[in-house]
Order: structure tokens, then sequence, then C-alpha cells
């Protein structure tokens, strides 16, 4: 046997030796890692504010467990269960979890830039206040997911269903779509309700229709309108990086995809 050490999230001083079997090789820094790792996971230690930066797993089930303040920077986690999870605080720049699943996962305030959610499942998920600045999330689950307040800058969204995430206050600028989805289905000039909203508004490329009243697309970007009420506004003003999002990305959809069926859905 022969001890290796994690260090704090920060990296600056060990938090824990872990006693792993000589079969591993000593130099092997990734082996090294990933046994130490699972180590801790069969003693059901604390995991929280631990650095596991550039750890290599695949198909491993962390369902339940509390990985606040931790680091998983660069790290590979492919195919693994992150249910119930909580990495409220977690750094995770440039980590791989495609084709893992985050169901009902906490991450407020994750820094989670150019981290790759591919075909992941996200259904309930909360990434409020979190960093996914350039983030992939092509073929994400966002089933009842929230983004509320995250950072989406440059991320990348492709046959993701909209419909059912909350988006409240997000930064979606220069975010990328090409085919996306609405309640499931192709669908141009969508609906939109977002939660605790008493507006809800039609999308169309150029402008919105919201009670009635059409606000062109200047408008929206202004966050000004001499026709709109106070409330009204407010509701443009915060929403506005959104609906110019969803305006773009239905004018990318249609170059590609041509006409869709303009079916009824909505956001809750």
């Amino acid at each position: 046997m022969f001890e290796v050490e994690i260090s704090n999230m920060a990296g600056d001083s060990v938090a824990r030796r872990i006693a792993v079997p000589d079969s591993i090789n000593p130099s092997d820094r990734t082996a090294c890692l990933a046994a130490a790792f699972k180590q801790l996971l069969t003693e059901d230690a604390p995991l929280s504010g631990l650095n596991f930066d550039a750890l290599h797993l695949t198909d491993c089930d962390l369902s339940g467990r509390d990985f606040s303040g931790s680091s998983f920077n660069h790290a590979i986690l492919h195919a693994c269960r992150f249910d119930h999870a909580r990495l409220n605080g977690v750094h995770a720049m440039g980590a791989q979890f495609a084709h893992s699943s985050f169901q009902g996962a906490q991450l407020y305030g994750a820094i989670l830039k150019l981290a790759d959610f591919s075909m992941t499942d996200l259904t309930q998920a909360n990434f409020c206040g979190a960093s996914l600045v350039e983030a992939d999330l092509r073929g994400a689950s966002l089933s009842d997911t929230r983004f509320d307040g995250a950072a989406l800058s440059g991320a990348t969204f492709d046959d993701v269903d909209f419909a059912a995430g909350s988006f409240a206050g997000c930064a979606l600028r220069e975010a990328k779509v090409g085919h996306f989805l609405w309640g499931n289905e192709d669908v141009f000039h969508p609906p939109v309700t977002f939660s605790g909203s008493v507006f809800p508004v039609r999308l169309f490329e150029d402008f919105l229709m919201m009670a009635g009243t059409m606000f062109p697309r200047d408008q929206i970007e202004g966050g000004d309108s001499d026709d709109a009420t106070p409330a009204e506004l407010t509701y443009l003003r915060e929403y506005r990086d959104l609906l110019t999002f969803f305006m773009d990305a239905q004018v990318k959809d249609r170059s590609t995809h041509g006409p869709a069926d303009p079916s009824l859905t909505g956001v809750h």
C-alpha cells in the first residue's frame, strides 16, 4: 500500500491522505487519483471542498453525494450518475460529463465554463446562478431544469427542447443553437410563458406579441417602448437576452430545416 494525497479545493494544502493498493503504478497520477476517489466513496467519507481536478471515471454512481465546494476542473466523468447530488459552488471548468445523469442535482453558483453536458439528463437539475459560459449542452434533456440567473454566453444548444426549462435573467449573448424543439415538436413562433410571468408571449423573428400588442425587435433590445405598460417594460428588460436569443434561433432553424408545423405549445 502507498498513500495518495488529496488537496483542498484551492490545491494549496493536503486535505486527505488515502491508502491505495501497490498494484497501482505510483507514477500514474490519473490511476492514483481514481483509486483514491473510489476509496473515499467506499468509506463514505466527506467529499466536499476537495480537489479532484483531472479525475477520470466512467459509469460511476455518485448519486446523492455532496461535492459542494469541490473542484473537478478538466475531469472526465463520462456516463456517471450525479442524481440528487449536491455540487453547489463546484469548479468544473472544461470538465466532460457527456452521457451522464444529473436528475435533481443542485449546482447553484457552479463554475462550469467550457464544460461538456452533451446528451446529458439534466431533468429537474438546478443551475441557478451558475456559469456555463461556452458550455456544450447539445442534446441535453432540460425537463424542469432551472437556469435562472445563469451565465450561458457562448453556450451551444442543438436538438434541445427548451419548453420545460426556466431561463429567467440568463445571459445568453452569443449563445449558439442549431435545431431546437419546443414541447418536443418542431415549432416556429413558439408561445412563451415563463414561471411567475403573467405575460404570455408569442415570438417571431423580428417582433413579439404580448397581450395583443406588437413589440418590434429594436424595442426589445432597447428595453423601452411607448406602448408598453410599466409591468410589460419590466418584462422586456428582464428577459431581453432570452427573447432575442430565441428570435435568432428561429431564423437559423428555419434556414436549415424549412417551415414547420406551427403547433402551439408552452413553457411552465
